[in-house]
């Protein structure tokens, strides 16, 4: 690929306002000091030992700033690409030996093991195949798959809290230290800042991928949609299943009926759900 193109692309998508925005210096220096305060303040409080926290803190003098890159999207029709040779490209914040690499694994600990407690949720292949199996199918049904479209880009910050928040109320765990962890999380998401071709940009709609935790967050970000598309439609599809952002079922209706299902979903996130937090784009179903 040109990297003339590569770059066009690059700021194309960095001077969406939506999403990122330039600034004059890095912000990862105040953050580790503000992680490093958390810390400590967890560590006073016992819920980190000494080891722990000498593992958590951060280095500045080895830390360095996140960069951005893209990978190609190769595989979307060409008539949708931005120019004739360069197709449109997935954001990726790297953020490996920064200054809350460490510190997101230690969110994602938390979170992890709740956001796969929703009775949709597919660990992988395997899993969703042992869902399946010896469960009888009728001939008129069809087989669903659905994408939800730039998912992790559109999360809205302040969404992300609430439901991790409410994931926390209804998990009660008097061993985790619930405030801090919403404190480092928003923290780390309201200052991932990046660097690319010696500028600086901070992120400011999104999880980046690259983030320990973004999967995580994903999931528990979805869990509303999922009782809205399992239960709220006077069909209901048999299998309703979600990995990630990518959406499995099987439609016991009519081709035209899963037409509607489809206008009720798209409904649902384009209204109520945009009330709530949800992002604001639609499904794409294959069927």
């Amino acid at each position: 690929m040109s990297t003339y193109l590569y770059d066009a692309e690059v700021f194309r998508q960095l001077r969406n306002p939506k999403y990122y925005r330039s600034i004059p210096n890095p912000l990862y220096p105040q953050t580790a000091t503000q992680i490093s305060d958390l810390l400590a303040q967890l560590h006073t409080h016992s819920y980190i030992s000494s080891k722990q926290r000498s593992y958590l803190e951060p280095d500045l003098h080895t830390t360095k700033s996140r960069y951005f890159y893209l990978l190609p999207k190769i595989h979307k029709p060409r008539s949708s690409w931005p120019h004739p040779l360069c197709p449109a490209g997935r954001p990726i914040v790297s953020d490996v030996n920064t200054e809350s690499s460490r510190m997101c694994e230690y969110i994602d600990y938390y979170l992890q093991p709740l956001s796969i407690l929703h009775p949709s949720y597919i660990k992988g292949t395997y899993h969703f195949v042992n869902k399946i199996r010896n469960t009888p199918i009728d001939a008129s049904w069809l087989l669903i798959t659905a994408d939800v479209e730039s998912l992790y880009t559109n999360m809205d910050l302040e969404r992300i809290l609430a439901c991790v928040h409410e994931a926390f109320l209804e998990n009660p765990d008097p061993s985790r230290p619930s405030g801090a962890i919403l404190r480092l999380l928003a923290l780390t998401l309201y200052n991932n800042d990046f660097e690319f071709d010696g500028q600086f940009f901070l992120q400011i709609c999104g999880v980046a991928m690259g983030r320990k935790y973004a999967p995580a967050t994903a999931n528990l970000y979805l869990k509303k949609f999922d009782k809205a598309a399992m239960h709220d439609f006077h069909i209901h599809p048999l299998l309703y299943s979600r990995f990630l952002d990518d959406i499995f079922g099987v439609w016991p209706g009519t081709r035209a009926q899963l037409l509607e299902y489809q206008t009720f979903l798209n409904s649902l996130i384009q209204s109520s759900f945009n009330a709530a937090g949800f992002p604001p784009y639609t499904l794409g179903f294959f069927y």
